[in-house]
């Protein structure tokens, strides 16, 4: 995987309770599943509140998907 940080399409699972996490996205026209999501927080950069997981690839690779709430769009951080 490279080392990015810019906006994906990401496919969602909304659970009971308003709660949801991502199951897979796109990056470089390539889907890419979500294979262990190992933590979830809330985080607030520079005034956007973002809903951040952190998640795991393969076992080996860490990156995290990150819900910006206001505008809705995910980001991929590499």
């Amino acid at each position: 995987m490279k080392i990015v940080n810019k906006p994906v399409k990401a496919t969602v699972i909304f659970n009971p309770g308003g709660k949801f996490e991502p199951v897979k996205f796109i990056m470089d026209d390539k889907v890419v599943i979500v294979e262990k999501i190992l933590e979830m927080k809330e985080d607030n950069f520079a005034g956007n509140k973002r809903i951040v997981f952190v998640c795991e690839h393969k076992e080996k690779y860490r990156y995290e998907l990150k819900y910006e709430i206001e505008s809705g769009i995910w980001y991929l951080f590499a």
